[in-house]
């Protein structure tokens, strides 16, 4: 899949709403607590919402399905996660730590659908500070569970929108660009530099997760930070899919080892 094609089927700036509603509903929980361990929702986050594009992919939360949903947000992420699962009418989330972004939680739709939200980037004494390198693993992260989701309890294989929710009154960027060894920087990924990012951004496009491909995941990278980039009046670095080539081997690499386990 060409990244042209991809921009093309892009939502363009505009208030994130889209697929929330119709998959989660009001009542999910599938939202920041600000502050943690509060009920009042935070109004900055990122948020990945990802839906099989056939309906007949819509479920029952049954315990076997939350069973199933839980290992596979344990094994991708490296760490027992036996939070307590918070249920509603048409959905579970289920909420993980995080350390510096404190809590993020991932949910499960009746219909189908898997979502994500974390908070928008890292509190400092000098403020909010986004982190691209963290984005894009989260990103990675989250399309993993879902790849392994789908496969083990529903055997879908088919195509899904992903739609990626982006809402941050401003966030300042560190120096430099991202690597493995210098994770915080994130400005020189832009051109020219962003040393501050707002959003209010809707970015969807058309996915495939069966087979998961370092290719394709670049490609999904870059279709989603272009369009922040450009929402800030910048364009992304021609050095981009060199600055996050570990970041996505890394995420490969962790659902080929899981992928392997659960075959054995």
């Amino acid at each position: 899949m060409q990244l042209s094609s991809l921009l093309e089927k892009t939502g363009r700036k505009s208030q994130p709403q889209p697929l929330t509603n119709d998959l989660f509903g009001s009542d999910s929980q599938l939202i920041v607590p600000d502050p943690p361990g509060s009920n009042r929702v935070g109004s900055e986050a990122f948020r990945f919402i990802v839906s099989p594009r056939d309906i007949s992919a819509a479920m029952r939360l049954n315990f076997e399905a939350e069973r199933q949903f839980r290992q596979c947000v344990a094994e991708v992420l490296g760490k027992p996660c036996d939070a307590p699962l918070i249920r509603s009418r048409n959905a579970t989330i289920l909420p993980v730590g995080a350390v510096a972004y404190d809590e993020q939680r991932f949910g499960l739709s009746a219909k189908g659908g898997m979502g994500f939200i974390s908070k928008p980037g890292v509190m400092t004494n000098e403020g909010l500070f986004f982190i691209p390198i963290d984005f894009c693993q989260f990103l990675l992260q989250f399309l993993t569970v879902a790849s392994l989701f789908y496969e083990t309890m529903m055997r879908f294989y088919g195509s899904y929108e992903l739609s990626v929710e982006t809402v941050i009154s401003q966030a300042k960027l560190f120096p430099g660009s991202p690597a493995l060894k210098n994770r915080l920087a994130g400005a020189e990924l832009f051109e020219p530099p962003l040393e501050t990012i707002r959003a209010s951004t809707v970015v969807q496009i058309e996915v495939a997760l069966h087979p998961i491909s370092r290719s394709r995941l670049q490609d999904y990278l870059e279709a989603v930070l272009t369009e922040i980039g450009r929402s800030n009046g910048s364009v992304l670095n021609a050095d981009f899919r060199t600055a996050m080539q570990a970041v996505v081997d890394e995420g490969v690499k962790r659902f080929n080892s899981v992928r392997a386990a659960r075959s054995t």
